[in-house]
């Protein structure tokens, strides 16, 4: 004779992953193959359970790498939209107009917007709380969940469709990468400038402060809760 005692948590469990999996589906406009991969992506606590399930434990999945290749995979699959979108226009056009696709700034209102920001746990906003781009950082774990999961095709085009095509009159009116742009004209002057990042806080609410240094002079200083963010002030200021 069965326990009913023991199926009713299997029948919940089994309730809230097909309630998962339709959530990722309105998401992305199809349905995931391993929705371990997800779970990673988006901190749930659901992910180790999963992971260790499918095998992705093994691998040494976890959000921080994933936002890892998930910044390479959308750093490239812009480059290759506005190349194609932009066909006579010039290097340094397209350096700036990517650069106001891939920022924090714009992950972060992507990801909002999408509905991805919906999709992430509790706990996860508990742990980042003070980062205020956690959504973007989250955003690029998710791009690379469909990667691992999908493959080539379908990541990239969730990328055009879903984030680039519909949002693009918006992210061309967002601020530039001032770092891209403070390389940019350093490099013209032919001169280069140290980044020297200290951190403080705790463990889970880091804070950085990012001081460029040219010959001894400071040229910016930017505080952040994410280096990224702490470097983006820096060379803003800098400018």
């Amino acid at each position: 004779m069965s326990c009913p005692l023991f199926k009713y948590p299997i029948r919940l469990l089994f309730h809230k992953e097909q309630e998962f999996c339709y959530s990722l589906y309105k998401v992305m406009g199809f349905y995931p193959h391993n929705t371990s991969y997800y779970h990673t992506a988006l901190a749930t606590p659901a992910a180790h359970a999963t992971s260790k399930e499918s095998g992705s434990f093994l691998m040494g999945l976890n959000n921080e790498r994933m936002e890892f290749l998930g910044d390479a995979i959308i750093g490239n699959a812009v480059a290759i939209y506005l190349f194609n979108r932009f066909p006579k226009k010039d290097e340094g056009f397209l350096t700036d107009m990517r650069s106001r696709f891939v920022k924090r700034k714009s992950l972060d209102y992507l990801c909002k917007k999408v509905g991805v920001s919906e999709l992430i746990s509790k706990n996860a906003l508990r742990h980042q709380y003070h980062n205020s781009y956690v959504n973007g950082n989250v955003i690029e774990a998710f791009i690379a969940a469909i990667f691992l999961d999908c493959g080539t095709k379908k990541c990239r085009k969730f990328i055009v469709e879903k984030l680039l095509e519909p949002n693009f009159d918006t992210m061309v009116n967002f601020d530039p990468d001032y770092k891209t742009l403070f390389m940019q004209h350093m490099q013209k002057m032919h001169i280069s400038a140290e980044f020297n990042t200290e951190q403080s806080g705790t463990e889970h609410e880091p804070e950085f402060e990012t001081t460029i240094v040219y010959q001894g002079m400071t040229l910016g200083v930017g505080h952040g809760y994410t280096k990224k963010e702490s470097h983006q002030k820096a060379c803003k200021a800098a400018l």
